[in-house]
């Protein structure tokens, strides 16, 4: 389940996985960074709703992601809502 990379928009956030599932999340670009809703996790593509304990693994993937990509200009923060 690691993370491929990461784009988006103003307001959602696209986190692609290894496996080839696409994540969507809303939220807002912050100065410095984008700020995301954990409760708006979803798979692109499907209806099938996430678990809260697959949006914890998925927001770690995506903060340790963050953390090693070696981008310090740009944040990442995830937020439950």
């Amino acid at each position: 389940m690691k993370v491929l990379k990461i784009t988006g928009t103003s307001s959602e956030m696209l986190v692609y996985l290894k496996d080839g599932s696409v994540l969507e999340l809303e939220g807002e670009f912050t100065q410095g960074g984008f700020a995301a809703y954990i409760s708006t996790m979803r798979l692109k593509g499907s209806d099938r709703a996430l678990s809260e304990a697959e949006k914890e693994d998925y927001s770690r993937e995506i903060l340790e992601y963050n953390r090693n990509r070696g981008n310090k200009d740009f944040r990442i923060e995830l937020y439950q809502d």
